[in-house]
């Protein structure tokens, strides 16, 4: 079986859902807020869930493979993932890295020491070896530390397509309920461990519980579209359904509101699940999903609001250049416009979301550049290729 006809057979082209973009446009948001001047309030309500919701969201979006599809079509599906995250994860740590030695030289502080820790620790890809906390520690990554979500959902789609293989061989609600337990048991299970194992492995089967959660769910959401496909019929099975999603969002949000102090501090690039021990991980699961449900309906609403909806679009398709540029930007407007002397409470955190403002639209300018200069590149391969036909 040729790669076309596996891409055919086994799975739908994917496109871009103008709601999914808007919220992860918002998620976007608030991680950069969160790692600048924060949340004075409510916090922990705005953050327990946004590193869960992309895992979610992503499986949502997540190309269809047939149930009885080959192992090829799978295997495909590995092979075009780990490329399509792993190039430019090693491209923007590299221009990190580049970055922080130019500083470091400017500055008189350069050491190749240093450059090479950075180096190895972008290749361990986490923030620390022990949990977080533990002293003394060996930290790797640091203007780079956002970028450990990268490694961490190429795992986790490894394993959601080896779940997503094994759901499909035989498509009951016993297997996929079984399926899912898995997941789970991996995830309280690797939750103790005494390291931070390399590309968040250990967590990345709690990525995979929330990715095959929203593979599952679109799944379910064509199914019962599918059922009615006369005209009057789809225009009823549309509006259930937007009834379903509303009340859901309704009753999911009552459910993360309760979950979130009750669990505690959730941090997933170092595996905190919560404070609850053991019981930690089902309760971290179940906000994730929950909270990813309040983030989605909010992502709905602003995708009607055309002017907000495309604002929210793009920064979405910036995720690489904010992930991987927010903390060198963020030193680098702590130096030009530090915070005044007499600035303190209010006006003290305005000027802090004064500069998370100004670090999104930097962000989305380089990314602006980089795709310009990538169509550049790619047009000028192009008309090589084409000269050496001719």
């Amino acid at each position: 079986m040729t790669k076309s006809e596996i891409a055919k057979s086994g799975s739908e082209r994917k496109g871009r859902i103008a709601s999914i973009d808007a919220a992860k446009g918002v998620l976007l948001i608030v991680v950069l807020i969160s790692h600048g001047c924060g949340f004075p309030k409510y916090g922990d309500w705005f953050c327990a869930c946004y590193m869960c919701a992309f895992f979610v969201l992503s499986g949502y979006t997540s190309g269809r493979i047939a149930a009885d599809a080959g192992a090829g079509v799978y295997l495909s599906r590995c092979k075009k993932s780990a490329v399509r995250l792993l190039r430019p994860y090693f491209c923007w740590t590299a221009v990190i890295l580049a970055v922080d030695s130019i500083n470091r030289l400017i500055a008189g502080s350069f050491s190749a020491a240093r450059l090479l820790h950075g180096a190895l620790g972008a290749l361990y890809s986490r923030y620390c070896l022990y949990p977080l906390g533990s002293e003394p520690n060996v930290y790797f990554l640091d203007k780079n530390g956002a970028l450990w979500f990268i490694s961490c959902l190429v795992c986790a789609k490894l394993i959601f397509v080896g779940a997503l293989y094994l759901v499909n061989r035989e498509k009951t609600a016993s297997r996929t309920a079984l399926v899912m337990l898995a997941l789970l048991s991996a995830s309280v299970c690797l939750s103790g461990l005494p390291v931070l194992l390399p590309w968040s492995i250990d967590t990345a089967f709690a990525g995979a519980f929330f990715m095959l959660s929203g593979y599952l769910y679109r799944e379910w959401e064509n199914r019962l579209l599918e059922k009615h496909s006369e005209p009057a019929a789809g225009r009823s099975a549309a509006g259930a359904l937007r009834t379903d999603r509303i009340l859901g969002a309704a009753v999911l949000g009552v459910l993360y509101l309760m979950i979130v102090p009750v669990n505690g501090y959730v941090n997933m690039s170092v595996r905190i699940y919560g404070s609850r021990g053991v019981w930690s991980v089902p309760l971290f699961l179940l906000a994730g999903l929950s909270g990813t449900a309040l983030y989605a309906a909010l992502g709905k609403l602003l995708s009607l609001v055309r002017p907000a909806g495309s604002f929210l679009s793009y920064v979405s398709r910036s995720a690489f250049a904010l992930l991987a540029m927010q903390f060198e930007i963020y030193d680098l407007l702590g130096r030009i416009m530090p915070t005044p002397e007499l600035a303190s409470g209010g006006s003290a955190y305005c000027y802090g979301l004064l500069r998370a403002a100004l670090n999104l639209l930097i962000c989305m300018a380089i990314h602006a550049c980089a795709e310009g200069l990538r169509r550049l590149l790619s047009d000028r391969r192009r008309t090589a290729d084409e000269g050496e036909k001719k």
